[in-house]
């Protein structure tokens, strides 16, 4: 383990840029079953400890399942939405969006029993756009899908802002189609954005499997800490303002853990970027720096 103290001085150093295509990839901060259990007369199995899937950790949200066309109220053979928002995207207002991804991490008690029935992106809390479920069972283990992989938009249109605003997420459905009553376990929702612009800009990009941790220590103080899914390789911790600019950069060899004090001592309050890079790999977590 190794760890660093850093002072961070506000450094007048420009923006990395590069005309390239480019990916962002977050995770929900809200994750809720809809329609919710207050409605008495609709249908489909409630989800519970919904929050479990915004982290990639092995804790799970799940439901359990009526046998194939039993349904009830909320005993269902058919789940409800597992809904999730919140992404906290800031793509570039001059970005066109060219591709959005969705990945899920999840297992079923039973084989040959648990498909998915719907995954759909919202706008503005609203499902949009086409509904691309994986045809195949879900597995006993847990296994990681991707939805719209490549460029696909959906069947959509998207603008930098609808991406960015709160209500773009994701719900996601799964029914049975055994005569058991399987249950079905969720990890992880995330979601990944691929756009350009005309001059390209930095990547932001984040994965499940790495977490970066940004809070307040003290009133003048954030308090970092970064384990990466490999540990042993180089990386380079860098703080950047909203408009790209690098306020410091630190680089960290051979590193399997990072945990450090960030002094903010005459920063201005808006929105800074916490950012972890090695090679091509680069880790993301946004943070805003209240008045």
């Amino acid at each position: 383990m190794k760890r660093f103290l850093l002072s961070v001085l506000l450094l007048a150093l420009s923006p990395l840029f590069c005309s390239a295509q480019q990916t962002v990839v977050a995770l929900p901060d809200s994750t809720y079953t809809h329609p919710p259990a207050s409605c008495t007369i609709c249908a489909g199995a409630m989800w519970t400890d919904e929050n479990k899937v915004q982290l990639f950790d092995n804790q799970y949200a799940e439901t359990e399942l009526m046998p194939f066309l039993f349904c009830f109220q909320s005993m269902c053979y058919r789940s409800r939405y597992m809904a999730a928002n919140r992404f906290e995207f800031s793509i570039p207002a001059n970005a066109s969006i060219t591709g959005i991804e969705v990945r899920l991490s999840g297992f079923a008690s039973h084989s040959l029993a648990v498909y998915d029935s719907t995954i759909r992106l919202t706008k503005n809390y609203a499902m949009v756009g086409a509904n691309t479920p994986d045809s195949a069972a879900w597995d006993l283990q847990d296994e990681n899908r991707v939805y719209g992989v490549g460029l696909g938009l959906w069947g959509e249109t998207w603008t930098p802002a609808e991406i960015n605003d709160p209500g773009f997420g994701v719900f996601f459905k799964v029914f049975n189609r055994s005569d058991s009553m399987p249950l079905f376990k969720l990890d992880v929702v995330s979601v990944s954005v691929h756009y350009t612009t005309p001059q390209g800009t930095s990547v932001q990009t984040s994965t499940p499997k790495t977490f970066i941790s940004v809070f307040y220590s003290s009133v003048s103080q954030l308090a970092v800490t970064f384990e990466p899914a490999l540990p042993g390789e180089d990386y380079t911790f860098e703080l950047l303002n909203i408009s790209g600019t690098v306020l410091h950069r630190e680089p960290l060899p051979d590193l399997s853990f990072f945990d450090a004090r960030v002094h903010t001592l005459g920063f201005s309050p808006g929105v800074y970027f916490v950012r972890f890079l090695s090679g091509e790999k680069q880790f993301v977590r946004r943070l805003v720096l209240a008045p």
